[in-house]
C-alpha cells in the first residue's frame, strides 16, 4: 500500500425509526429488570404482610413456599416476557427501518518506524493534521463567530442604501 493512499472505513448509523425502536426496547428491558429484582410481598389471610423475595431470590424454606406459592414465578415470567419483547422490538425495528452506511476517507497512518532518522517531516505533518481534526470543539465557540457575517452598527448607514421606514401598528378607534 502506498504511503499517501487514503484509508477508508464504513460507518453505520441507525435511522430515526430504528433509534425509536431501540429506545422503546430499552424501556421494555428496564421493566424486565424491575420485575426481576423488586421483592414481592403477600398479604396473608390474618392481615399480615409477608415478604416473598423476588424473582432473582425466590423463597427457599417450606413455610415461605407455602405462604407465597408461585408469586415469584409470575414475576419471573413477566421478566421473560418483557425481555423478549425488548429484544424483538430492537431487532425488528432495525430490520424494518434499517441503517445508513457511509464510507469515510482519511489520510493513511504512517508507522513511526517507516522513517529513518531525521526524515520524519511527513510523520509530523500527518500527526499535526490528525490532532487538528480530533480537537474537541464542543466548548469552543470562536469558530461560530468567525462564520457569521459582521453586523453593522445602528448609526452606520450608507447614503446609497435606502432604508425602509418601520411600520407602525394602526389601531382603529372604537366608537
Amino acid at each position: 500500500m502506498p504511503v499517501d493512499a487514503p484509508e477508508t472505513r464504513t460507518l453505520i448509523h441507525l435511522r430515526t425509526g430504528s433509534k425509536i425502536c431501540v429506545m422503546v426496547a430499552t424501556c421494555l428491558i428496564a421493566v424486565a429488570i424491575y420485575y426481576y429484582f423488586v421483592p414481592v410481598s403477600v398479604q396473608t389471610s390474618s392481615g399480615g404482610v409477608f415478604e416473598c423475595g423476588s424473582a432473582a431470590h425466590p423463597p427457599t424454606s417450606s413455610f415461605q413456599k407455602s405462604v407465597c406459592e408461585e408469586v415469584t414465578h409470575v414475576d419471573l415470567y413477566r421478566t421473560y416476557l418483557f425481555a423478549a419483547l425488548g429484544i424483538l422490538t430492537a431487532a425488528l425495528g432495525c430490520w424494518f427501518f434499517g441503517v445508513d452506511r457511509t464510507v469515510e476517507e482519511r489520510p493513511a497512518r504512517v508507522p513511526r518506524d517507516a522513517f529513518d532518522g531525521d526524515d520524519d517531516a511527513p510523520f509530523r505533518r500527518r500527526a499535526a493534521e490528525r490532532s487538528r481534526r480530533h480537537v474537541s470543539t464542543a466548548w469552543d465557540d470562536d469558530d461560530l463567530e468567525d462564520d457569521r457575517p459582521a453586523r453593522r452598527p445602528r448609526g452606520d448607514d450608507d447614503e446609497d442604501e435606502v432604508r425602509r421606514p418601520r411600520r407602525r401598528a394602526v389601531v382603529e378607534p372604537e366608537d
